[in-house]
């Protein structure tokens, strides 16, 4: 896809000049341009200053003012102009970033094959055993996620959202204060009660909400899909560095092939080395009854094994069976993404 264009006019030009500068700094995934010129291509979205504001305008005229201190809020403003875009249809959502964090999604076959321990086991094992900085983030319901996090956010998710899209009341507040953790440390954006509200973002909003920079250091996202793939997951696909498909046992695989025939089809079957994007890992796994392909991994024969309860919280298991199905599980993540 071509890169999408953005002029910028109005207002004095020294002011105009330094925030196509700053923009062209942060923005990702479009050129600026400044002035208006008659005979060039008519801008995919317009940014006109008037005095303290600015004033966006698509092609297909959706106006957004966003109010003083554009320098100030750099970061939202070039959100807000991706956003703009994917919706107008001339921007493909993407983490081109290289700063962005390395994005993992986890996604069951069906449900009840234990994707979200999976998810949570990969993030758990990242943080206490690879030195890395994990954020568990599910666009799924909260569900059995919350009893892993018993340290619960302090600041409602939805806030942060409506914040971080829209600029409403400010720019977010410390993240921190929307963030929960276990007691290893590992991070969640989790732990707000009710329903969540990532399931319905377009995925022109997931992509603002997964590149806002505001993750306290995460270095990774491992993103929960679930079961049920919308177009938000699709993108999430798309620009993830692998996948992990989890099925229960070897249970159904002509299931399994179909959905993952499907999402390589939709996604580029390869990633970027020309290896399939997808690792399969089963779980529940008897290896009396079920021996997986030597291309596919083996969780763990047994959810008693590995699954306790402190109180109200969920505890995983990584000394035992379940905790090395997870550190083969990320190995291959991690050694296939340069190879």
């Amino acid at each position: 896809m071509r890169t999408a264009i953005v002029g910028i006019s109005g207002g004095d030009a020294g002011y105009t000049e330094a925030l196509a500068r700053k923009m062209a700094k942060f923005g990702r995934g479009f050129a600026i341009r400044i002035g208006d010129d008659p005979d060039a291509e008519q801008p995919d979205l317009s940014i006109t200053v008037y005095g303290d504001r600015l004033k966006l305008r698509t092609r297909g005229e959706r106006t957004e003012t966003v109010v003083a201190d554009a320098f100030g809020n750099v970061r939202n403003l070039c959100g807000s102009v991706r956003l703009m875009l994917a919706e107008s249809g001339a921007l493909e959502p993407a983490l081109s970033d290289p700063s962005s964090p390395e994005i993992v999604c986890v996604l069951g076959a069906r449900g009840g094959c234990g994707t979200t321990s999976v998810a949570i086991g990969l993030a758990q094992h990242l943080k206490r055993y690879c030195g890395r900085e994990p954020l568990y983030v599910p666009l799924t319901a909260f569900g059995d996620a919350e009893d892993y996090f018993p340290e619960r956010a302090s600041g409602h998710i939805e806030e942060y959202i409506y914040r971080l899209l829209y600029g409403a009341a400010g720019k977010p507040s410390d993240p921190s204060a929307y963030i929960s953790h276990d007691g290893y440390g590992t991070a969640a954006f989790a732990g707000s009660t009710g329903v969540n509200p990532l399931i319905d973002l377009t995925p022109g909003e997931l992509s603002v909400f997964l590149t806002s920079e505001r993750f306290s250091g995460a270095d990774c996202i491992i993103l929960d899909l679930g079961s049920e793939i919308g177009p938000q997951g699709l993108w999430a696909l798309r620009n993830a560095m692998r996948a992990v498909a989890v099925t229960r046992g070897g249970e159904r695989p002509e299931l399994l092939k179909r959905k993952l025939d499907y999402f390589r089809a939709q996604t580029g079957a390869n990633a970027g080395s020309g290896q399939d994007k997808f690792i399969v890992v089963h779980n529940f796994c008897d290896p009396e009854v079920f021996d997986p392909d030597d291309a596919e991994l083996r969780i763990c024969d047994d959810k008693n094994a590995f699954i306790t309860y402190d109180g109200g919280t969920r505890l995983l298991s990584l000394d035992g069976d379940f905790g090395a199905g997870i550190a083969r599980t990320a190995d291959a993540v991690f050694s296939k993404r340069n190879g």
